[in-house]
């Protein structure tokens, strides 16, 4: 998808003018407007928290949706820590556009912002929305391509394909400096033969412990590619892909030990509260 190109209308409004009679058309003309409306459906989930709201919002003359997420009184020590993180003092729906952004120049593909939007009271974020462009094709988490599930011979090697493709996608994207810090399944779309990742807000440049966020990452890919469907040849297909290499070294070693346990700790938070982690499932 495009990077986004967004004109300020208004101090602390921005919007895509490819985009502007659409949203027009809608009632959303000002920050205001994206801020009260109470179209589109509501998306829920419980890990969000009570100062974060995800509307899908239907635009007309497309053939997709948008996603609207607006913070509201994001606690002040969320603000701080995102600034330390992103080394940045902004707003929250800022770090998702700008992270779009920049990996949309660095060949990842993002979604498109089409409108964002502040309000702040001194440094502080009072709140902020941004809309983004839903991606093309299907969460992983949810669709998989139907040859992965398949035991014949041709769908074995268009599942070994596929390993290879999703782990140099993930390769690309660390080689890009970021590390998404929820890169799993479900932030990882789809539309062959193109990947797209989602859910940026969280996404950040390390300077410091980068091996420990790369750890983290593919501990997560891991630990959400369901044990039904990927066995333990394929994991290691993935990070052999990943790396580069024919056959793991000391290196490689460490670094699969370390994915390893810390899927292994994911696993045991899941197993206090009474549920089997994804990578665990027959």
């Amino acid at each position: 998808m495009r990077e986004s190109t967004l004109t300020e209308l208004a101090p602390g409004f921005f919007i895509d003018p490819e985009y502007a009679s659409q949203l027009a058309s809608l009632g959303l003309t000002t920050a205001e407007n994206f801020f009260t409306t109470s179209m589109g459906q509501k998306l829920t989930k419980s890990t969000i928290g009570a100062h974060r709201e995800r509307i899908a919002i239907s635009l007309p003359r497309l053939d997709r949706r948008a996603y609207l997420k607006r913070y509201v009184k994001t606690p002040l020590k969320r603000q701080v820590k995102n600034w330390i993180m992103h080394r940045c003092i902004a707003v929250t729906a800022y770090y998702d556009h700008y992270n779009a952004c920049r990996l949309a120049r660095a060949g990842i593909n993002t979604p498109t912002t089409i409108a964002y939007g502040f309000e702040k009271e001194g440094i502080f974020e009072k709140r902020s929305f941004i809309l983004s462009l839903e991606v093309p094709g299907n969460s992983l988490e949810k669709v998989l391509p139907p040859y992965c599930r398949d035991i014949s011979e041709h769908s074995r090697k268009r599942k070994n394909e596929f390993i290879a493709k999703l782990a140099k996608f993930a390769k690309k994207f660390h080689d890009t400096g970021f590390r998404h810090r929820d890169f799993y399944l479900c932030h990882i779309f789809y539309n062959e033969p193109e990947f797209y990742l989602i859910d940026l807000t969280r996404c950040f440049e390390p300077k410091f412990a980068k091996r420990h966020y790369t750890v983290k990452d593919l501990a997560q890919l891991y630990f959400s590619a369901p044990g039904s469907v990927f066995a333990a040849t394929d994991r290691m297909r993935f990070l052999l892909a990943y790396l580069g290499i024919k056959k793991l070294d000391k290196a490689g070693k460490r670094l699969a030990r370390a994915v390893l346990n810390k899927a292994a700790d994911m696993a045991m938070h899941d197993h206090r509260h009474g549920r089997t982690a994804p990578f665990e499932s027959m």
